[in-house]
């Protein structure tokens, strides 16, 4: 069944390789999508949960 998707390419990859899927659009200049990261820690979120919201951050920052 033919569709469309926005997908990040890490996570789409192998099946682009595969053949599985193809781009249709690949000069296409897309918005950035906002990421919001949720947690049910309350006030005071667990030092490892810190660490990896800023790593993601900072690995995403550059993109």
């Amino acid at each position: 069944m033919p569709g469309e998707c926005r997908a990040g390419a890490t996570i789409v990859q192998h099946d682009l390789d595969a053949g599985r899927l193809r781009l249709v659009l690949p000069d296409a200049a897309l918005r950035p999508v906002p990421l919001q990261v949720l947690h049910g820690f309350g006030r005071r979120l667990p030092a490892r949960a810190k660490i990896f919201v800023d790593f993601v951050a900072a690995e995403l920052a550059g993109r």
